[in-house]
């Protein structure tokens, strides 16, 4: 039996024949789920296509005679460096827009289901290491009281 909260989540339900000599069937089925794509589209240099000849010949100013009016004020000295290159960036570096798509990873899990797996294969493997059964299942019992 699975249990799910919306109608038409699972699809393609068979029970098909126990692993080894268990007697729990396999269960194989479809689930239908939603997942957000979250495309978002993301703007950065193209450095390939910038012209770096014209920037260097736009950023050769005389320094320290603009910024030495502000005396001695960072603040605002930085705010000037920063607004004359990122002008002189724009107009030598193109720009180039990508999407990015966040999903191309998968759907995280909860630290507890990812113990419960971690659990399941440390007990998969304990089993196929010994073939006792009755091993395995007094560790589980132990572990879940």
């Amino acid at each position: 039996m699975i249990f799910t909260y919306e109608d038409g989540m699972v699809a393609n339900l068979e029970t098909m024949a126990p692993l080894g000599k268990s007697d729990h069937a396999v269960i194989s089925f479809e689930l239908n789920s939603y997942i957000k794509k979250d495309l978002s589209t993301m703007s950065r240099r193209n450095y390939n296509k910038g012209d770096s000849v014209r920037l260097r010949k736009e950023l050769d100013i005389k320094w320290n005679l603009l910024l030495d009016q502000l005396h001695g004020d960072a603040e605002s000295q930085f705010k000037i460096f920063q607004e004359i290159s990122v002008a002189a960036i724009d107009r030598c570096i193109p720009s180039i827009s990508t999407q990015s798509n966040i999903n191309k990873y998968r759907p995280s899990m909860d630290k507890d289901i990812r113990a419960l797996i971690r659990r399941k294969h440390h007990l998969w493997t304990r089993y196929m290491e010994t073939q006792d059964i009755n091993n395995i299942m007094s560790t589980v019992s132990v572990k879940t009281k």
